[in-house]
């Protein structure tokens, strides 16, 4: 006998090749993101963080990857950028047309403030076209 649904953890991170970004509220509340803030990924070694760019207090002009609510009373998060996800899903395998992802706990980082690292090793979306899902 064995488990029929497996591992039942949802992702806390979704890349599409698009450069569609969407955040989980569990990310969103962690980081503090709020609408119109900037997010990138900085990495180190061969850790990616997310964290936040610019404070939309602090932005001027026009900038990718700015986060915006998906829905009125909803704390989920999507941002746009190309080149973001282009970067996570070659780290991912560089085949994926997706990346479902989990992240770790958060740190405080010298150089970048308050980041959460990304676990780019486990693609859930790899794993459910595998899996017939």
């Amino acid at each position: 006998m064995c488990s029929v649904l497996g591992n039942s953890r949802l992702p806390d991170i979704y890349f599409r090749s698009d450069g569609r970004i969407d955040i989980t509220a569990d990310v969103v509340a962690e980081l503090g993101i709020h609408d119109g803030d900037v997010i990138d990924i900085w990495q180190e070694d061969k850790e990616q963080l997310l964290y936040i760019l610019h404070r939309s207090e602090n932005i001027f002009g026009k900038h990718v990857a700015v986060c915006h609510g998906t829905r009125k009373h909803h704390k989920y998060m999507r941002a746009w950028c190309v080149k973001l996800c282009r970067h996570i899903l070659s780290v991912c395998g560089g085949d994926a047309r997706e990346a479902h992802l989990f992240v770790g706990l958060p740190i405080e980082h010298p150089r970048i403030g308050k980041a959460i690292p990304i676990i780019t090793k486990n693609n859930l979306f790899k794993k459910a076209i595998k899996d017939g899902r």
